[in-house]
């Protein structure tokens, strides 16, 4: 196992084959989102519920951002 700072700022900490990431891993982003899965040949494979899920709760946190950032705006007498 090896943890790695790839050029995007994203983690990776798993498996390697070949100078790809290949068999059990996790990723996690600037903003905290984590994939774990199986990787093949650089490429996170994830059931279609997974996707769906991901996709979600991605949507989920940028519509509770967005009322935050608003709600900060109104306190401080913005609009």
């Amino acid at each position: 196992m090896c943890l790695t700072l790839l050029v995007t700022g994203q983690k990776y900490m798993g498996l390697w084959q070949d100078d790809n990431r290949h068999g059990n891993g996790v990723i996690v982003t600037l903003d905290g989102l984590y994939f774990e899965g199986n990787f093949v040949n650089g490429k996170i494979t994830v059931r279609h519920f997974d996707l769906i899920f991901c996709f979600v709760m991605l949507l989920w946190l940028m519509l509770i951002e967005r009322f935050l950032t608003k709600r900060i705006r109104l306190s401080k007498g913005g609009r």
